[in-house]
């Protein structure tokens, strides 16, 4: 049986989510996208509370719409021709990396000498 926490909250959000593609200039299956590739984040990071998820899965949303057309045509160059890739997938995809780039970014900024003496070597410091 499922918590009722997450069944409220998914719930809400399934409401947010509907309320929020019938708005003018949004297209509903970026918006889905975008959840869904946060969806995937938040999942797969247990070691965070609740609270950061739900930051997280905000920001996760909030890129993935808006990079949704760009990653999708990065998406689309790397194959063939006879494939089309749908601002959804794009939508998908990059909110599911946003987070983890972000966190890996926050970590390097953490220790700035590192990130100095790795620039020559060409590691990964």
């Amino acid at each position: 049986m499922s918590e009722p926490v997450s069944s409220g909250g998914a719930a809400v959000m399934t409401g947010v989510l509907g309320v929020a593609s019938l708005l003018p200039g949004i297209n509903a299956a970026v918006l889905f996208g975008a959840f869904a590739g946060g969806v995937v984040f938040v999942l797969s990071a247990r070691e965070m509370g609740w609270a950061e998820r739900a930051v997280y899965l905000l920001i996760s949303i909030l890129v993935g719409v808006l990079c949704a057309h760009m990653v999708a045509g990065v998406i689309d160059s790397l194959l063939p021709q006879a494939v089309e890739v749908p601002d959804a997938a794009g939508a998908l995809v990059s909110a599911a990396v946003a987070v983890r780039g972000l966190q890996w970014a926050i970590r390097r900024a953490q220790d700035p000498e590192a990130l100095i003496k790795g620039v020559g070597n060409g590691r990964d410091a």
